[in-house]
């Protein structure tokens, strides 16, 4: 009986090792990391006429024939969801896709584990944003095709679908440029440059600090891809640009946005010049005519002003102190900076912004929590700025605190206990 135990217990710690083991070497053999992209498994050569298959999507469930794409580059890429290597090369293949787009080139994720689910592999396909065909392999048959028996193995096929290249493994040393100038080489040069079907700049009421924002709509046209489209705005301060988000439409790029600006900002000009610059990837750019806007200007006469203040805290524990200030802050334009500076000699405890600005009351409150920040010898700094960039300061000292939440408790108890003691005493007076 002792015997077997002893075998149990060996049986019990041996057993994972030998199965670790099992799986590392499992998972050296097919998941590769291949910096050189050295040969050291078979696959089909460059210059083959690349095998004809049919995949079904796993998420929208449509069927494919590589034949299909005939007269377009086709990425035929093999994959596992666990493959580590693999997952190097999705965001080159993303930039590709981007580049290319769906009208010169498509790419074909095809996944032979046996073990993996389609519904498995289309969550991992939607959570890294692959917008390409990807398949489950049944039976190996692709593979076994293409003879592959590495992961990640990819095959780049020409407009004939002749295979022009082939990746093993991770081929670090060979992304992004060999694989991309495979791409470029396979590409007709782009000579076109992008151009404005329509460009629209306005404000719907005024432009002015109380309203800092403008709309841009813009219909662009790219034969190929658009890589960046910027609102360019030249004022007395400087030019500046701002970044614009497109979609691509059927047939052209669309730009629809509001840009907002800083109402510090509006205030020191009369007038802005925008226009729009849009680039290719092929470094082919195009600039709209300008807009003149108009700017709506007020003035600003008096500085901010504070009143009323009111400034305490609360012992909330024994080393817990909440501050809070009460202020009635005016300004008769914009008041753009409120904030709350808690100091304590030369160094800020805590600062805070105020909660809202409506020209009556406001409230700030900040927390201490450390015996250093101890409300003793405590200065709340009041620090106000307006639109045009006047600056008011306050410094007002920490009033007394009230009666802490927790002294009151502990006199509550106090009481209790000394109103007990007493008729405890008076009943045995009387027992004796």
């Amino acid at each position: 009986m002792k015997r077997a135990k002893t075998y149990f217990i060996i049986l019990i710690i041996v057993f994972p090792l030998i199965l670790s083991k099992i799986s590392i070497n499992i998972g050296t053999a097919i998941s590769v990391d291949n910096p050189n992209n050295s040969q050291e498994l078979d696959y089909i050569p460059v210059g083959t006429p690349a095998p004809d298959f049919n995949i079904t999507d796993v998420t929208t469930h449509v069927s494919y024939n590589l034949s299909d794409f005939v007269g377009k580059i086709v990425v035929v890429f093999f994959f596992t969801t666990w493959c580590p290597y693999c997952k190097y090369e999705y965001p080159y293949l993303q930039e590709l896709y981007k580049m290319y787009t769906p009208d010169l080139m498509e790419i074909i994720f095809v996944d032979p584990d046996e073990s993996e689910t389609q519904s498995q592999v289309s969550s991992f396909r939607n959570n890294w944003d692959m917008d390409w065909i990807v398949g489950l392999d049944d039976n190996d048959t692709i593979a076994n095709a293409y003879d592959v028996g590495g992961y990640p193995t990819m095959f780049i096929l020409d407009q004939t679908q002749e295979v022009v290249h082939v990746e093993y493994g991770w081929g670090e040393d060979n992304w992004p440029g060999l694989v991309y100038s495979v791409f470029a080489s396979l590409m007709p040069d782009d000579v076109t440059t992008p151009s404005f079907n329509s460009v629209t700049i306005y404000n719907e009421t005024e432009l002015s600090i109380f309203n800092p924002t403008i709309r841009v709509i813009a219909n662009i046209s790219e034969d190929r891809t658009l890589d960046y489209a910027t609102l360019r705005v030249d004022t007395t301060e400087g030019l500046d640009e701002f970044s614009l988000y497109f979609t691509k439409e059927e047939g052209y790029y669309l730009v629809n946005r509001i840009i907002e600006f800083e109402p510090e900002f509006i205030y020191l000009i009369d007038e802005m010049t925008v226009s729009i610059k849009v680039g290719d990837f092929w470094s082919h750019t195009n600039t709209s005519v300008t807009s003149l806007l108009p700017i709506t200007q007020y003035v600003d006469a008096a500085v901010p002003t504070y009143s009323d203040v009111s400034v305490g805290y609360v012992q909330t524990s024994s080393t817990i102190y909440n501050v809070t200030v009460y202020a009635r802050i005016e300004d008769d334009l914009m008041l753009t900076r409120a904030d709350l500076q808690l100091k304590k000699g030369t160094s800020t405890v805590r600062a805070v912004s105020f909660e809202d600005y409506n020209g009556t009351h406001m409230v700030a409150s900040g927390t201490l929590m450390n015996s250093l920040a101890e409300p003793y010898e405590l200065v709340a700094r009041l620090v106000l700025e307006d639109v045009a960039g006047n600056e008011v300061i306050g410094e007002f000292t920490v009033a007394d605190a009230p009666e802490t939440e927790e002294s009151s408790m502990e006199l509550a108890l106090v009481f209790i206990g000394f109103i007990f003691s007493v008729v405890v005493l008076r009943e045995f007076r009387k027992r004796k």
